[in-house]
């Protein structure tokens, strides 16, 4: 069964219809817009979660992970990496935010970005 965004048409994807894990930090990203996006949190069969998903009105996706460790891995991106898959040519980008200093890029539409950069 899925729940949340119709676009993720796959039986294999569990959104849940429950509220993102951090809801300080989902008011400051919805800040950042004026347009309207939906916010899902996202964990599948293999318990691969993203903390953010948003979808906005023409269905475009962004995933948010966000780490505490002050480094980021290639395996903090699984989560993102099974939503891009699921979304396809939806998937806009993934971000890892993480307590490290730099922004670094995993792939074309893949950054691990600072937390900080959120109050940059």
């Amino acid at each position: 069964m899925v729940s949340g965004p119709t676009t993720f048409p796959d039986s294999r994807l569990h959104i849940p219809n429950q509220p993102a894990p951090d809801s300080q930090l989902a008011v400051k990203l919805s800040a950042w817009t004026e347009e309207r996006v939906m916010l899902f949190h996202y964990r599948d069969r293999d318990q691969l979660e993203v903390d953010f998903v948003l979808e906005n009105s023409v269905g475009e996706i962004v995933g948010i992970e966000v780490k505490s460790a002050a480094s980021v891995t290639r395996r903090d991106f699984l989560g993102l990496e099974r939503v891009a898959s699921a979304a396809g040519s939806a998937f806009m980008r993934g971000i890892v935010l993480y307590n490290g200093v730099q922004t670094l890029s995993f792939a074309d539409n893949l950054r691990a970005v600072p937390l900080s950069a959120l109050w940059a």
